[in-house]
């Protein structure tokens, strides 16, 4: 068995995208959220704090969640790692980071930072819970908006002006919720009423999407989706309605035009089999477990541990924060 050590804290418990999460166990790797006296490979999403490491370089793994116009990874940080997975072009283009969309970790189903105990798991949706979840018949024939008024970025500020004109229009068959408007601590109380949801991402980037997409199969909902210009490379067409939030006119008219013609039941089909492949296939730990396993058939005269280390948070000089600022204002792929 593989030992992966991730280290924390986590706002959200993501255990409990293990199959049995008392048993945090993907195929032939085991996963341990507390430091184990010996481990054979690190990963990391990013670190708040200095951590001290016996882990060679070569078994460390960085899997970064944003696109480049989000967040900015510094090369002093990403050098401290053997191996960096992520969805920018840019840095995947110059051979410094391997193509992979965003491990992250589904949001429906637990209140953030109220239940990461894993002795609190009756207080969460598990694994198991998604597996055998039934959609409810008795759901409102309308669209659930869950977003928040963070303007950050541009695409930040496109799904804000979004929401203000479904607002300012009065559109009665979307819903909107979040930080800003009409907060919610479980998404999945709310989705679970609606037959339809809007997933906007935060920009448009090959590979990137997440859990604003994972938690709509997950609800059972049909989703109206904006974001991956590729996400045909992972769920079927007839699993989604994908439209422009920047065309404003024909996105709504796209949204009426499914709600009569109720495509919610016609493709429960399908949103079912894309909820497997959320719970299955990009489940982030069959993703860590699958790039371990590639490293691992290849690295066995790597030693398992080395001479002690320490790991640091990301560092901004004056010139990265400024490069930062700038590709947030005005989308700009650094």
């Amino acid at each position: 068995m593989i030992k992966i050590y991730i280290p924390g804290p986590y706002s959200i418990p993501i255990w409990r995208q293990f199959p049995d999460s008392k048993r945090c166990i993907w195929k032939n790797c085991e996963f341990y959220f507390e430091e184990p006296k010996e481990y054979d490979y690190l990963v990391v999403w990013g670190l708040e704090k200095e951590l001290p490491t016996l882990c060679p370089k070569e078994r460390r793994l960085c899997f970064l969640g944003e696109p480049p116009y989000v967040k900015r990874y510094t090369k002093a940080f990403r050098e401290q790692f053997g191996y960096v997975f992520g969805c920018q072009p840019k840095m995947i283009n110059k051979g410094l980071m391997r193509r992979l969309m965003p491990t992250l970790a589904w949001m429906a189903g637990c209140k953030i930072g109220a239940n990461v105990s894993k002795d609190d798991s009756d207080t969460f949706m598990s694994y198991q819970d998604f597996k055998h979840y039934e959609t409810k018949e008795s759901r409102l024939d309308k669209v659930c908006f869950i977003t928040s008024n963070k303007k950050f970025t541009k695409g930040h500020r496109d799904r804000v002006n979004f929401a203000n004109k479904i607002l300012k229009n009065h559109i009665d068959f979307i819903d909107i919720y979040g930080n800003g408007y009409n907060p919610v601590d479980d998404k999945l109380e709310v989705m679970s009423k609606y037959k339809y949801v809007l997933a906007i991402e935060n920009g448009q980037c090959m590979d990137y999407w997440t859990e604003k997409l994972a938690d709509s199969y997950l609800a059972g909902c049909y989703p109206i989706y904006y974001g991956c210009p590729n996400i045909s490379d992972y769920f079927k067409q007839d699993s989604m309605l994908k439209v422009d939030i920047r065309d404003y006119e024909k996105t709504i008219s796209a949204i009426k035009e499914i709600i009569d013609q109720d495509i919610f039941s016609a493709s429960k089909e399908a949103v079912s089999v894309a909820r497997n492949l959320v719970l299955d296939r990009y489940n982030m730990f069959n993703l860590i477990a699958d790039e371990v396993n590639k490293i691992d058939s290849y690295s066995s005269v790597i030693e398992n541990m080395s001479l002690p280390e320490t790991i640091y948070p990301m560092k901004y000089t004056l010139k990265d924060l400024f490069l930062y600022k700038l590709a947030r204002l005005f989308n700009i792929i650094l």
